[in-house]
């Protein structure tokens, strides 16, 4: 059965909007007697299908969130670069860039979920609707379905539960609250009006935004490499890679955008410590974080085996 078909169908076709319950109630009519589907049978597929729908809204917005919040910290912190001044100095198209991403944002707060459509092709043809359009579908699969049930039984099908995507999944996680205090402390330097978001991923919460290293992928993941040789980060190295991978973005030398972390590099440098930086280079240099060579770990692991 293709429930989006038939959702798009009714919603669409001007003369079924009119009365979309009483099209719905027809569909699954048509579906009993030729096909032998019970009514919750098809009224939750067709329900199942809305929430696809918005599902797409939901994950639109979260894009375009993230990609604000990037540009966002990339202003705040001084990263981002200009091809066209427009008569202007920097600084003034900086406050401008904040000042756009703030006002973006709010509005995407407030009424982004509502008014954001979702525009995609199905065979053959392009549509495009907004969460209110698909609440009026909601309503007229409810009403439909209240129809095929006798009047004193609860209606089973439920309005579109709100989702957000999840981003982030992977949590991290340290030998001690102390140890979390301590890498925090190393490190919020580089995450400038970030100190506080910082503490929550480290404390393994997900946020709806990704942090901002201002420097090369390798200083920052060398980091984590010897949080985890040192005994103090309990994830194996490809949970530790999915969550820097899912969590920050960094700044690339000689690019004026934030980079992804790339996951081969992130766990080269974890696994194998190819590519971590020289000592000049390495941060968070501290006597309870020690730095240990490919050599001396090699031959740690050989003494440990006699």
């Amino acid at each position: 059965m293709d429930y989006l078909e038939i959702i798009l169908r009714g919603y669409f076709n001007e003369y079924d909007c009119e009365a979309l319950d009483k099209y719905f109630f027809r569909e699954y009519k048509k579906a009993e007697k030729e096909q032998f589907y019970e009514a919750e049978q098809f009224f939750t597929g067709c329900m199942n299908a809305l929430k696809k729908l918005e599902q797409g809204i939901s994950e639109k917005l979260y894009r375009r969130k993230n990609e604000l919040y990037l540009m966002l910290n990339a202003a705040e912190n001084g990263f981002l670069t200009y091809t066209d001044l427009e008569g202007k100095t920097v600084e003034q198209k900086r406050r401008e860039t904040i000042e756009y991403c703030t006002k973006e944002l709010e509005y995407i707060e407030k009424e982004g979920k509502n008014i954001t459509p979702i525009e995609f092709g199905y065979k053959g043809m392009f549509y495009r609707i907004n969460k209110q359009g698909l609440d009026v579908i909601a309503t007229a699969i409810s009403k439909a379905f209240q129809e095929t049930q006798p009047k004193n039984e609860a209606l089973q099908p439920q309005p579109i539960a709100k989702q957000k995507p999840e981003p982030n999944r992977k949590s991290i996680i340290f030998k001690n609250n102390e140890t979390i205090k301590k890498i925090h402390s190393e490190l919020k330097g580089y995450f400038t009006n970030k100190e506080k978001e910082l503490l929550k991923v480290l404390q393994g919460e997900q946020l709806s935004e990704m942090l901002l290293f201002p420097h090369n992928q390798n200083k920052f993941v060398e980091v984590f490499r010897r949080l985890k040789y040192n005994g103090f980060l309990l994830n194996n190295d490809t949970e530790i890679r999915d969550w820097i991978c899912k969590t920050f973005m960094f700044i690339k030398k000689g690019y004026s955008e934030p980079q992804p972390f790339k996951e081969n590099t992130v766990w080269d440098i974890l696994n194998k410590g190819k590519g971590e930086p020289g000592k000049k280079e390495r941060i968070c240099i501290s006597e309870w974080l020690p730095y240990k060579s490919p050599s001396q770990l090699e031959k740690e692991t050989e003494n440990e085996k006699i």
